[in-house]
């Protein structure tokens, strides 16, 4: 298994959890990712890739060009809807339209969704201050939690699977 990221910070937290487990932390971005082509069985990115950005077609060239012919590409996003964009679209005042864009984006590209909802739960005040302390898109999940006296929120989103052709 190969981890990567560009947070030193999360590869050092990821380094302190993986201690005797074959696990390989690299640093890295999606954009040029340090591996040999077609190396991989899965490629698995959670909140890390946005096809809104300015180089979306470059990374998404990138870890398919790292996929084994017959290999999987899983791809986990928001989902436009549910309570987490309820709180989005009343603290921000965004639409929410980067996360219809990011699901419409794959399913255009051949993937495959499922939708799911999930039950965030950070258990505890002290642990909702450690978590979602900092930038503004948290702070606005923490202040409602606040409001409504609870640790948890509800979260829909989108799995996207892929399979990569075994053969051109």
């Amino acid at each position: 298994m190969v981890s990567l990221d560009k947070s030193e910070g999360a590869l050092d937290i990821l380094k302190g959890k993986s201690k005797g487990k074959r696990i390989a932390v690299v640093k890295g971005a999606f954009s040029n990712i340090p591996l040999p082509d077609e190396s991989v069985d899965v490629v698995l990115a959670t909140w890390a890739f946005n096809p809104s950005l300015p180089n979306a077609e470059a990374i998404f060239g990138e870890m398919f060009r790292v996929a084994k012919k017959g290999g999987k590409m899983i791809i986990v996003g928001n989902y436009p809807a549910g309570e987490y964009h309820f709180i989005k679209n009343k603290y921000l005042l965004e639409s929410g339209t980067e996360c219809k864009f990011f699901n419409e984006w794959l399913l255009a590209r051949g993937f495959k969704r499922k939708i799911m909802d999930v039950r965030v739960d950070l258990r505890s005040k002290s642990n909702i201050e450690k978590v979602l302390s900092g930038q503004p898109p948290l702070e606005m999940i923490k202040q409602c939690l606040s409001e409504r006296n609870k640790t948890w929120f509800g979260l829909r989103v989108s799995v996207f699977y892929y399979k990569k052709p075994s053969s051109p």
